[in-house]
């Protein structure tokens, strides 16, 4: 898998650092701090190759989340052409394989470029995001990343921590 970590997300608008809901990926996570609605997002980018992939979020879920956390992925091709996806995140729930929750499965005809985009417009609650996760579903994408790791052309990748769970 790829793991990118918030440290390597692009920040805009306000952000907090934290360390207080665990567990997280690498040194901590971000949120909002539910405040400035509508004025702060959180960029992640990778290069992947051709390939079916699973997106997913690290998070962790408390009822003072948000139950409207809107996200998109864009897939753009070598020519530019486009693909975007929205996704609407509900934090309250515990992500299925704690932190990660699947947010959706793509299919790369070509290299592409991957950006998934965390938003605090139209929510509810804190707004968490910890790191996102490209998992190679098919042989092809399996391939690419262990051909990648044998040339030590890695991505931004972030250790996963092996923090316990606490609760808020």
């Amino acid at each position: 898998s790829i793991v990118i970590d918030d440290a390597g997300a692009v920040r805009k608008g306000h952000w907090v650092e934290s360390v207080y809901s665990r567990p997280f990926i690498g040194a901590g996570y971000l949120h909002d701090d539910n405040r400035d609605k509508g004025s702060a997002s959180l960029e992640f980018s990778a290069a992947l190759k051709s390939g079916r992939y699973q997106v997913s979020l690290a998070y962790t879920a408390q009822a003072n989340r948000s139950r409207r956390t809107p996200a998109t992925i864009r897939l753009t091709d070598e020519l530019g052409s486009a693909k975007t996806q929205d996704i609407e995140i509900d934090q309250t729930q515990a992500p299925e394989q704690s932190p990660w929750r699947k947010m959706a499965d793509v299919t790369l005809p070509t290299d592409q470029n991957i950006t998934v985009t965390f938003r605090n417009e139209g929510t509810d609650g804190y707004v968490i995001v910890d790191a996102v996760r490209f998992v190679p579903l098919d042989d092809a994408a399996r391939r690419s990343l262990a051909k990648a790791n044998d040339t030590d052309q890695k991505p931004n990748v972030a250790p996963e921590s092996p923090n316990p769970s606490a609760t808020k």
